[in-house]
């Protein structure tokens, strides 16, 4: 999936938006929830590789860093989730 593909199949999730959280990086996109305003998905480009980090629940994080070695912890986030 491309950028876009990304961006419009989040947005068929219920109650959800699209954001651009960094001021002046019109790259970076946070797909929040309209209720509470947090992101679930945010989709970053770095060196030209497009890359999604989703949140999950710690358990379910595991077994997919298991299963497939191209699912890696972000290295800015909350390593757990």
């Amino acid at each position: 999936m491309n950028k876009q593909e990304i961006i419009k199949y989040c947005a068929t999730l219920p109650s959800t938006f699209e954001d651009y959280p960094f001021p002046g990086d019109n790259i970076t996109v946070a797909m929040k929830h309209i209720k509470n305003k947090k992101w679930f998905a945010l989709i970053m480009e770095v060196k030209g590789e497009i890359y999604l980090n989703v949140k999950t629940d710690p358990n379910y994080s595991d077994m997919l860093r298991s299963a497939y070695d191209y699912i890696i912890p972000a290295y800015h986030m909350n390593k757990e989730h």
